[in-house]
């Protein structure tokens, strides 16, 4: 029966308007995100071997030992990560100090992957859940499933994990196309410990995306409604 319950949530998810919107908006920000970021790491790094060569042609012609404390503090890289995150740059470190003169880059961030992650697949996780609940018993379809002796718990484990399965794909399927970039990029090396890190925060997102998830899942099981669920999400 949870089987049942399983592939019917992920069934009803996938053939709904909001999984294609889903998949689209993940594909199209996910691509467009890695490429830009992808060019702006490769002229970073760019930038940075130009001026490791003018430093060291420098200190081969002018520096002293009086003075090459002064002038051999090298230039740092850019980033490994910086073709899928963009981080906090040090020069806008502190910058909530000015968020009443100019709001708009702190309520509307660069996109990265730590952008789409916590902002487009949270929201994309309440709009799966707000209803999963709450609209079957406007349909009266939660009282037919509850009649044929499924227990509340294995009900709501049944919905979680149908629903994240959901969200995963398309998350997962962007994600997939992004590193497929940055791989057969013939400037772009990463080695075996960055795609061990790069796992690692495929995990942290997953659990990310799931709590939102469940958040949604528990506003629509007390709401008596779907929009009193999506207005309490």
């Amino acid at each position: 029966m949870f089987s049942i319950l399983l592939v019917k949530e992920i069934r009803n998810n996938i053939m709904n308007l909001r999984f294609i919107v889903g998949m689209i908006l993940c594909s199209v920000l996910t691509v467009v995100c890695v490429v830009i970021l992808s060019n702006q790491y490769l002229q970073e790094f760019n930038d940075y071997n130009t001026q490791m060569m003018l430093q060291d042609e420098f200190l081969k012609n002018y520096a002293h030992t009086n003075r090459i404390s002064n002038v051999s503090t090298p230039p740092r890289p850019p980033d490994t990560f910086r073709p899928l995150i963009m981080g906090i740059q040090t020069e806008n470190r502190g910058y909530m100090s000015g968020f009443f003169e100019d709001p708009m880059p702190i309520l509307f961030p660069h996109i990265d992957l730590i952008f789409i992650v916590t902002v487009i697949m949270s929201l994309l996780a309440m709009l799966f859940a707000y209803d999963a609940v709450s609209g079957e018993r406007e349909d009266g379809t939660l009282r037919l499933i509850v009649s044929n002796r499924i227990k509340r718990p294995i009900l709501i484990l049944g919905k979680w994990i149908g629903g994240i399965i959901s969200l995963f794909i398309p998350f997962i399927l962007s994600l997939l196309v992004g590193a497929l970039y940055i791989i057969i990029h013939p400037s772009i090396r990463w080695d075996s410990t960055v795609y061990a890190v790069f796992f690692l925060l495929i995990l942290a997102s997953m659990t990310f995306i799931s709590s939102f998830y469940l958040l949604g899942l528990f506003m629509s099981s007390i709401s008596k409604n779907s929009s009193a669920s999506i207005l309490n999400s």
